[in-house]
């Protein structure tokens, strides 16, 4: 390390010795003031005495404190060591390193409460030696608690500044939760509280001291009571405003920092995150702005990959049918979420005949259309290599009960053949909803029809093949469940009696318009899907039609 290097890392490791000393520091101002103002009427034996013990005490008194503290903050330094070589990172701290560094500000806090009080204590039995009254170990008492109180506050306030300014990034992980079994977490109420203390119950209590204990026994001392009270109103109203300012930087500090980050998120950084320093409410609110970016990042990233999904899905289907002799066809997929299962595709068959096919995989979103990708490359496939229809549906279901039979999904199929005179069909069906055939010559309708189990449930299923004949003008709807079972508001379905009607009346104008006449009739009638859409219509045309 450089010598820069060095000087940081010792800076930052003794962060908490120098926190201890301001404070100490600032105590034994204070106390020489309580002591030596003139009002405490100890006997110049009593005086001698606490200056004595002062003067060879004091560095026993501190070494002694350092010491713990050392000894408390071993394992947080030896952390430190370690990240100021390169052999550790925030990440690698212990439970114990991060709880000790948590709960340090307390200890210290406590541990120079504790010392104080207990140097008073101590005191108190060697000026009853020296012929003190009771009035005047009364005040010595109030005395080293208000030194003491001052001195823990000040402590604690300037060690957790020190632990939030110079430390936590090194022990703790980068905007992570400020936690750790058996750290204390003070609330924001708490820290008021001791505020409140350090500026107004110590003062108070100092006065009570004066008021109650000195004044009766000293008989006519206005003069140097005005002082008393003057120098005293200084020194408590300078540690009021200098704690108030130091904890209102601090929070206002904290208080911009998640500003920041919330400003960052709300103009689309996702990136942002505050740096969790804090154990109370702030650092709660810290912690759930983190985790809100985590997760809209999260989820703007699913996004960006289901519109991707999405856009390679559509890529799939095909973007135009196909010329074939004496047919036209349309058609539409609509997916309930951003990824579907349905699919249709068109095939070329042997003689110049025209392959329809419309496909539903059970569910819908991400596993549906993965499922429905494979699908359609072993249909495409087995179609291919199989001149019978119901051969190549029965290869393709072998195939998916081998690839997919332990998923526990499913697909149901209708496969058409188109023959390139314009004149007949063949199809098959397994487990699909059968085709409509609208004769608009003599206004009916015809399902067709056709044994077959939807795929990849029994390899050895069979298929039935259909065929009939066409006449011009005819129109073949093949759709998927999702066009009956539309639901609207109300809960009801759009039904098969609604998909007639609108195919009733688009009939005559072409595949085109039929199709865009069920898909707005639909999405008028259920504007949100709960499952997937896939039409495709086919309409008999005269072989010589331009």
């Amino acid at each position: 390390m450089t010598l820069a290097q060095r000087l940081r890392h010792y800076l930052r490791a003794n962060a908490i010795f120098l926190s201890v000393l301001a404070a100490n520091l600032f105590s034994d101002l204070f106390s020489e003031a309580m002591f030596h103002d003139g009002l405490l009427a100890l006997s110049s034996e009593s005086m001698a005495f606490l200056e004595r013990t002062e003067a060879w005490l004091r560095p026993f008194v501190l070494g002694g404190i350092y010491l713990l503290v050392y000894l408390y903050e071993r394992p947080v330094r030896r952390h430190l060591r370690r990240t100021a070589t390169g052999l550790a990172r925030p990440e690698d701290s212990s439970v114990q390193v991060r709880r000790r560094l948590l709960n340090e500000p307390y200890f210290v806090a406590a541990l120079n409460l504790v010392v104080w009080f207990g140097l008073t204590l101590a005191v108190v039995p060697h000026l009853t030696l020296h012929g003190e009254d009771s009035e005047l170990l009364t005040a010595v008492l109030f005395m080293g608690l208000n030194v003491g109180l001052v001195t823990a506050a000040a402590v604690f306030f300037l060690s957790e500044y020190a632990v939030q300014r110079f430390l936590a990034q090194h022990v703790l992980p980068a905007s992570s939760p400020v936690s750790a079994s058996g750290a204390v977490r003070m609330s924001l109420s708490v820290r008021m509280l001791m505020l409140f203390a350090a500026t107004s119950l110590i003062p108070l209590l100092s006065f009570v001291e004066l008021t109650y204990i000195r004044l009766p026994g000293m008989g006519s001392v206005w003069q140097d009571v005005s002082q008393h009270i003057r120098s005293h109103t200084l020194v408590f109203l300078t540690i009021g405003i200098s704690l108030s300012m130091f904890m209102g930087h601090t929070m206002r500090r904290h208080f911009t920092a998640m500003i920041d980050a919330l400003e960052r998120i709300r103009r689309g950084d996702l990136s942002a995150r505050v740096s969790v320093l804090r154990n109370d409410e702030m650092g709660y609110v810290s912690e759930v702005i983190n985790e809100m970016a985590a997760g809209l990042e999260e989820r703007e990233r699913m996004r960006h990959s289901l519109a991707l999904a999405k856009e390679i899905q559509q890529n799939l289907l095909p973007a135009r049918p196909p010329k074939a002799e004496g047919w036209e066809l349309a058609a539409a997929c609509l997916y309930s979420e951003e990824t579907g299962g349905d699919f249709y595709d068109y095939l070329d068959l042997d003689g110049g005949a025209v392959g329809v096919a419309v496909a539903d995989v059970s569910g819908h979103g991400v596993p549906a259309a993965l499922f429905m990708v494979s699908v359609r490359a072993l249909l495409r496939r087995n179609v291919a290599s199989k001149v019978d229809l119901a051969e190549a549906v029965a290869a393709l279901n072998r195939d998916l009960c081998r690839d997919a039979g332990g998923t526990g999904q499913f697909i149901t199929l209708f496969l058409c053949r188109l023959e390139s005179d314009g004149k007949s069909i063949s199809w098959v069906r397994a487990g699909h909803e059968p085709a409509l055939l609208y004769d608009p010559a003599s206004g009916r309708f015809e399902e067709l029809e056709g044994n077959g189990m939807a795929l990849g449930v029994v390899p050895e299923a069979t298929f039935e093949l259909g065929r009939m004949e066409i006449a011009p003008g005819q129109v073949l709807v093949i759709g998927t469940d999702g066009i009956p079972e539309a639901r609207n508001e109300s809960g009801e379905f759009f039904g098969k009696q609604r998909l007639r009607a609108v195919v009733r009346t688009s009939a005559g104008r072409g595949a085109e318009d039929t199709r865009n006449a069920v898909v707005a009739a639909v999405e008028r009638f259920a504007p949100r899907l709960a499952d997937d859409v896939t039409l495709v219509t086919i309409r008999a045309v005269p072989l010589n039609h331009g």
